[in-house]
């Protein structure tokens, strides 16, 4: 028979994978996926933040990970969910959503010879 403390501690552990289960759920985080590297350069920025959406063709791709400046331009580096490949020729922009005004990235798809990064 589990004692008093161990049923509290087991009480809080189920309630933390709860915890994370709700959020990944709710928000579509993302804290549990694969994603690899892709960055893109900008003259400004103005208006997106870290974390915001990547979109591929209109479909959620991924999440800004960082900004950083180098000499004249922002380095944007995009992370892109594991199971999606973007082609070498696709273009990054920046573009508001219609209703909220935020700001993300959209990719092209590029096109249909080109090769996957």
């Amino acid at each position: 028979m589990l004692t008093r403390e161990q049923r509290i501690g087991a009480f809080f552990v189920v309630g933390v994978i709860l915890l994370f289960v709700a959020i990944e759920l709710t928000l579509g985080v993302g804290l549990f996926k694969r994603r690899y590297p892709l960055y893109a350069t900008f003259r400004d920025v103005q208006g997106l933040d870290t974390g915001a959406d990547v979109r591929l063709a209109g479909i959620k791709a991924g999440r800004v990970g960082g900004m950083q400046i180098e000499r004249d331009r922002v380095r944007v580096k995009l992370l892109i969910n594991g199971g999606l490949a973007v082609k070498k020729d696709s273009v990054a922009r920046l573009d508001f959503r219609a209703l909220s005004g935020e700001r993300f990235v959209a990719l092209t798809l590029g096109t249909p010879t080109a090769t996957r990064t």
